[in-house]
């Protein structure tokens, strides 16, 4: 939503006293919290106007028609987990952490929950019935309101896919201020629909097949990508899917106040390898051989990320030796668990006895061991965050997407570019999808 870029201080309580008499939720307008607010995960900060904490839907609804009026910015923030400064801008942040928690109703094979829930929370609701949601971000303390924003994938996307392929409908605010449900729904505008929505059905439409020659070339030959919106699979001859347009908008379009997902049983059986190389060039050649077995997941870790996590963790140095300069995990699902340890235990025998490749390998097939290999992954962000010193990690270039079988000459190129500034990065590969991190 466009607006104004710059508020003064009258302008800023004069926009708080308007909506002290339209909202029910807190108004956070104080310096302390318009400077909590002007910060998330990333390196960036840009300050507020305030912070709106809408209490429910029609809170909302009155925040988007006020902000739409006066030309404000409403920026949409979950937990502020993002690498990439997506919850920070210099309008309205809408918090929708606080009191859009609530998981509504858990179906056979869905679930609809508001964007405040946290991602790890509802794994754990849903497990209990043997399901899950299949994206799974690497910080299980975002939300799911962020997911949906950012089209959140995770070290399964190879498998499983991302956000929007398994959102199946959206209940979003528009612009006017109607609360509508979206998803897949016929392409041709019907009466009982909001008016706005039927506008915006036909605009959609009418674009989509104007340009979708375009949308066909320029599509992103990456699994993984963070470019624009996801025009593809948007539209076909009968129906239009406004839920998947949504998905990875980043609240530039909407605001999510709802959604209908799709859930899928546990697996029946899991097993994990985990892979230690002397180069990290041939890690990534035993990853392409791992990719083409059909993993779930299929992570490398470079050897400062490593070193980290041995630090932190005594089992990592019993599992992985000093020379390592380079880690796979490598994650197989299937029916039973004899058939997914049958599939982790070739991959560990060709790439370490066969390809001879590997350094080490081990094979987990229960899950207390699966997730001790996990571990290795899991350690390392708060290692890297906690360390101590003048020196501190920043994510300065995130989620890149590269076709996986460019990625050893996509790590040759940006060494040199390091090199040539004098400086280190660290990587943490999902190979299998060609996202890097």
């Amino acid at each position: 939503m466009e607006g104004v870029m710059a508020v003064d201080l009258p302008q800023r309580e004069h926009i708080r006293d308007d909506l002290k008499g339209i909202l029910k939720g807190e108004l956070l307008f104080d310096d302390l919290s318009c400077a909590l607010y002007s910060t998330d995960a990333s390196i960036f900060e840009v300050r507020p106007i305030g912070v709106v904490v809408p209490r429910d839907e029609e809170d909302v609804q009155a925040l988007v028609r006020y902000a739409s009026e006066h030309r404000v910015p409403l920026v949409p923030r979950g937990a502020g987990t993002g690498l990439a400064g997506e919850a920070l801008g210099d309008g309205l942040i809408v918090d929708l952490s606080k009191h859009f928690r609530r998981i509504l109703d858990v179906g056979a094979d869905t679930v609809r929950v508001q964007p405040g829930v946290v991602y790890r929370d509802l794994a754990r609701e849903l497990a209990r019935i043997g399901r899950r949601f299949a994206p799974d971000p690497a910080n299980g303390e975002c939300t799911l309101g962020g997911m949906w924003a950012t089209n959140a994938s995770g070290a399964r996307a190879f498998r499983h896919g991302f956000t929007r392929d398994h959102v199946l409908r959206l209940r979003i605010v528009l612009d006017n201020g109607d609360a509508v449900d979206v998803g897949r729904q016929s392409r041709w505008p019907i009466g009982e629909t909001s008016g706005r929505l039927n506008d915006i059905i036909s605009s959609v439409v009418t674009l989509l097949e104007q340009h979708a020659q375009t949308i066909q070339t320029c599509r992103p030959r990456t699994r993984f990508h963070r470019c624009g919106y996801l025009l593809h699979d948007v539209l076909d001859a009968e129906s239009l899917d406004l839920a998947r347009l949504l998905i990875g908008s980043e609240g530039t379009l909407a605001l999510f106040t709802e959604a209908t997902l799709r859930t899928l049983p546990l697996p029946g059986g899991r097993a994990v390898v985990l892979l230690g190389f002397v180069r990290l060039d041939t890690a990534l050649r035993a990853a392409q051989l791992a990719s083409a077995t059909g993993p779930t997941a299929c992570d490398l870790i470079d050897h400062r990320l490593l070193s980290l996590a041995r630090g932190s963790h005594s089992s990592v140095a019993d599992l992985v030796p000093a020379v390592a300069e380079a880690v796979l995990l490598v994650e197989y699902e299937a029916d039973t668990p004899a058939e997914a340890a049958r599939q982790a235990h070739e991959l560990a025998h060709r790439l370490q006895r066969y390809e001879r490749l590997a350094l080490c390998a081990h094979v987990a097939v229960d899950d207390p061991s699966c997730q001790r290999l996990w571990q290795v992954r899991e350690s390392i962000f708060p290692s890297l965050y906690g360390l101590r010193g003048t020196t501190q990690p920043l994510a300065f270039v995130e989620d890149v997407g590269v076709p996986p079988e460019l990625l050893p000459g996509y790590l040759h190129r940006v060494q040199e570019v390091l090199q040539r500034h004098e400086t280190t990065a660290s990587y943490l590969f999902h190979t299998a999808t060609g996202q890097v991190h």
